[in-house]
């Protein structure tokens, strides 16, 4: 291996271990508009318009505020009364009232229908939430609610041309 490819793969795993593990944890309690968000170690506090409210034991969310905080994006067709969340290769479509989600085209059934409270489209968090690859974690004594996403796992070994990511071979040149 030459220098420059040795340089590269250096200032790559620097880069890489200086980032860590990522990960992006958020909590909220039932009832209340105020948000912690804590990204890579970093607490920050926000405050949503309309606060969590449960449903049939599900707990409801506005979905924008929520998704775009861990890195999605979120788009309203007002016509079909329709939100679609894309996040990388993840694409959910709800649609207002009805029970079944689209999931990278494949149909899935909701316990609770998306509706629209006070101007804002609110979805059950849980199952959207795992279906974009995060944890949800109810803590029952002070109804809060916490999800994290992220931790990425970087394999590096110095001196090759290769690193997996998350268990996928990148070449580094």
């Amino acid at each position: 291996m030459n220098f420059k490819k040795i340089m590269i793969s250096l200032v790559f795993a620097l880069t890489i271990l200086s980032v860590g593990a990522y990960a992006k944890t958020m909590e909220f309690t039932m009832g209340s508009t105020d948000v912690n968000i804590r990204d890579n170690k970093v607490t920050t506090s926000a405050v949503i318009e309309t606060a969590p409210y449960t449903v049939n034991d599900r707990t409801m969310v506005p979905v924008r505020i929520i998704m775009e905080n861990f890195g999605a994006d979120v788009a309203w067709n007002e016509a079909e009364q329709k939100v679609t969340i894309t996040q990388g290769d993840r694409v959910i479509t709800l649609v207002l009232g009805s029970n079944v989600a689209d999931v990278n085209g494949t149909q899935t059934e909701l316990d609770v229908t998306p509706v629209e409270t006070n101007g804002r489209t609110m979805v059950p968090f849980r199952k959207i939430f795992e279906e974009m690859g995060a944890s949800v974690e109810w803590i029952g004594e002070s109804r809060t609610v916490k999800a994290t996403k992220g931790e990425t796992v970087i394999e590096l070994q110095i001196g090759s041309a290769t690193a997996k990511v998350n268990g996928i071979p990148v070449t580094l040149d």
